[in-house]
């Protein structure tokens, strides 16, 4: 006897099938899975390191301009300037930070003069241009991220030093 509503099915072959197309199916969701977090997390560490390298850029920028306001001016100043800069940024080589920071002494109408001393120059203006950082570590060859241009400005006041030079601030 039969109930009523009660309709009876015949079993369905793909149920007694083995699920030989869904065998690996799970393996290759878990890889595209570690995939993407890969790459988010790569992304993630790369910016944390560009964010990093902006804020060591714009301290070294800072700290450079105290410097070019404080110390005596000229050839050996502004390397020792310089060098106290790339203490902020040490994935910049000496030879490429002669060409990425720029040291100008600004007469009181406020234009760079290469001509202006202790008591004429008014202002003094540090740059930081054209420097970069490694992306991905340096993994990938000539991957560049590149930080914006910096500019700090103080106004100058030269104490003058016993040796006449800048000296390293420890």
């Amino acid at each position: 006897m039969r109930r009523l509503g009660s309709i009876s099915r015949p079993v369905s072959h793909s149920l007694s099938r083995p699920r030989s197309r869904q065998h690996g199916a799970s393996l290759v969701e878990i890889t595209l899975s570690i995939l993407i977090l890969a790459v988010l997390l790569t992304l993630f560490v790369d910016v944390s390191r560009w964010l990093h390298a902006w804020s060591a850029a714009g301290e070294a920028t800072r700290l450079g301009a105290r410097l070019a306001a404080l110390c005596e001016r000229g050839a050996d100043g502004e390397q020792a300037i310089r060098e106290q800069m790339r203490m902020w940024l040490p994935d910049l080589s000496r030879e490429r930070a002669a060409s990425v920071i720029r040291i100008d002494y600004e007469d009181p109408a406020g234009t760079p003069s290469a001509s202006c001393d202790a008591r004429s120059c008014r202002q003094v203006s540090v740059w930081l241009d054209g420097h970069a950082i490694a992306a991905l570590g340096g993994l990938v060859p000539g991957g560049q991220l590149p930080l914006p241009a910096m500019r700090a400005s103080v106004v100058r006041e030269s104490l003058q030093s016993r040796t006449g030079a800048c000296a390293p601030v420890r």
